[in-house]
């Protein structure tokens, strides 16, 4: 079960993801002390005295990244305003967009693209502006960034795109818009084949499966170890996903590559809802004998 261990190392990563570009300043300076503390007054009073608006602390990040990582929009425009260039990036790649984009502000997200910030630039660890607001459920920003011409397809550097990220979050509306752009329903994840399906259901997200479903999503699509979304929903517990599954017709009785079934990783998981419901679809437990390695719970933290 190795390769299920590192996986899932993957996936935590995934779910326990936290866009940090600007929690704590590594150097103070009066300007960025001035938006840390929301004093628009002061700001500007600096502004005024010929301070640069770009100043920025050794990570390099900006007054103007840490004004709109702490949703002080005013503070963000009158910084732009005084002509803080809104293309700077930290030395993480985190640019204005980028954190307007994670955090949800519209208004900064428009503004940011009109002022030329180039869709598709990305963090060092290859997180978009799309991305990181499809991760986050802004739809009106994933609009946006989608009619500016950002990349629908990328993938982050552990592999996931904006399609996956939404539906491992259980972002419905999101993903519609996505898929309503033209992203393929099962387009898959770069080295382990991991679908949105496969993602939504070990999440527990049935509104999300059934419009990947509806959208054509394939039910019993696998992953590079021969694991469907259903083995994904029995091997993480959860019951209302496996019950619309086998609804949907997915095949209780697909193995993986070590001849496990959903139902085997159901017995491993000691669920009795779960083991009948699989039971009373015809499940069989498949013919692997070597015990299941016992699975991490998703922290749900990402």
């Amino acid at each position: 079960m190795n390769h299920y261990k590192q996986f899932w190392l993957t996936f935590a990563l995934l779910a326990g993801f936290l866009v940090t570009p600007l929690i704590q300043a590594t150097e103070n300076t009066p300007l960025i002390d001035a938006v840390r503390a929301g004093n628009l007054s002061e700001v500007d009073t600096l502004i005024s005295k010929g301070v640069d608006p770009d100043q920025s602390d050794s990570d390099q990040s900006s007054a103007l990244l840490f004004a709109i990582g702490a949703n002080k929009t005013v503070i963000a425009e009158h910084l732009l305003d005084a002509g803080a260039d809104p293309s700077l990036s930290n030395s993480r790649g985190w640019n204005a967009l980028m954190v307007a984009a994670q955090t949800g502000n519209l208004p900064l997200v428009k503004r940011l693209i009109k002022a030329g910030v180039d869709v598709n630039t990305h963090t060092k660890t290859n997180w978009s502006a799309l991305t990181l607001a499809a991760q986050n459920g802004h739809t009106g920003s994933v609009k946006t960034l989608i009619e500016a011409g950002a990349n629908l397809n990328v993938f982050t550097q552990d592999g996931f795109t904006p399609i996956m990220v939404a539906a491992h979050k259980g972002h419905t509306d999101t993903l519609k818009v996505l898929l309503d752009a033209g992203v393929d329903p099962d387009q898959k994840e770069a080295e382990r084949e991991t679908t949105a399906l496969i993602l939504a259901a070990a999440e527990n997200h049935v509104d999300t499966l059934k419009l990947l479903i509806d959208r054509g999503a394939k039910i019993d699509a696998r992953d590079k170890f021969g694991q469907t979304a259903l083995i994904w929903s029995a091997w993480h517990d959860k019951y209302d996903a496996a019950r619309f599954l086998l609804e949907k017709g997915a095949n209780p009785n697909i193995a993986n590559k070590e001849g496990k079934t959903a139902l085997r990783f159901a017995l491993h998981g000691g669920n009795q809802k779960l083991i009948g419901l699989l039971r009373d679809a015809g499940g069989k437990e498949g013919h692997e004998a070597v015990p299941v390695t016992p699975v991490p719970q998703n922290n749900h933290s990402m």
